[in-house]
């Protein structure tokens, strides 16, 4: 199993964390370190190559000639993290 957590800091700052959990059985395999580093390159060019595509949408969103619109629909992701957000804004959970 992996997992992605987004930790927004600002409008312009998130922290990205990934991590992977793996039975006692997997881990014990005499191949498991060959193997998860598969597992593991891929993780780290995706998150390479979507940070790139983050600063690029970052950069042209501050530029002057922005106009906001409606997000796409082949974004639900973007959609969702933005409600994430907006919810603990406008309505943080109580202590």
């Amino acid at each position: 199993m992996w997992w992605l957590q987004l930790l927004p800091h600002a409008v312009d700052r998130t922290t990205v964390v990934i991590g992977s959990c793996f039975p006692e059985s997997t881990i014990q395999r005499s191949d498991f370190e060959f193997e998860v580093n598969k597992y593991y390159r891929r993780w780290d060019k995706a998150l390479s190559e979507d940070n790139a595509i983050s600063e690029r949408q970052q950069k042209g969103l501050s530029s002057t000639m922005s106009r906001p619109g409606r997000l796409s629909d082949y974004e639900p992701g973007v959609h969702w993290i933005a409600n994430w957000v907006l919810d603990r804004v406008l309505t943080p959970s109580e202590a």
